[in-house]
């Protein structure tokens, strides 16, 4: 007999660090810290700008601080990298391309992250890249923290 016998069929395994159902987004204006309401209702957040948010709120939680994100792996703990510590600057750069990339490749739309800056002024420090969807397109994201 030329080809082997298959008992069973195997599937490939899913990633099991990618998050499977993201829910609904809205959109949400960070800097005033209130969701943006259009007759009183708050308005859902659809194609590339519902990644934007989804990113954004993913890197502004505090991994481990809130009870409702302890069944989930949700979260970064970019905020004990960078409050109340002055490490070199390659090494807190290495580190926030680590923590960022890790937890933003989770969403399934999202293929890679490149062309990093880093921009510090004053106590803020601003973090842009660019944001590689595996359908071809892109999205510029800029945080700040």
């Amino acid at each position: 007999m030329i080809f082997p016998k298959i008992t069973e069929l195997e599937l490939p395994k899913q990633d099991s660090n990618v998050i499977k159902d993201l829910g609904k987004t809205f959109l949400y204006d960070f800097k005033k810290r209130e969701f943006i309401l259009k007759d009183g209702k708050p308005i859902e957040a659809v194609g590339k700008k519902d990644i934007e948010i989804w990113i954004e709120k993913v890197l502004r939680t505090q991994k481990n601080r809130w009870k409702i994100y302890d069944e989930v792996d949700y979260g970064t703990t970019i905020e004990d990298l960078i409050v109340g510590h002055s490490y070199p600057k390659s090494f807190l750069e290495s580190e926030l391309k680590r923590e960022i990339t890790q937890e933003v490749l989770k969403h399934p739309r999202i293929e890679s992250l490149t062309n990093w800056d880093f921009i510090r002024v004053n106590d803020k420090l601003r973090v842009i890249f660019t944001v590689n969807l595996y359908d071809g397109d892109f999205i510029k994201q800029e945080v700040s923290f």
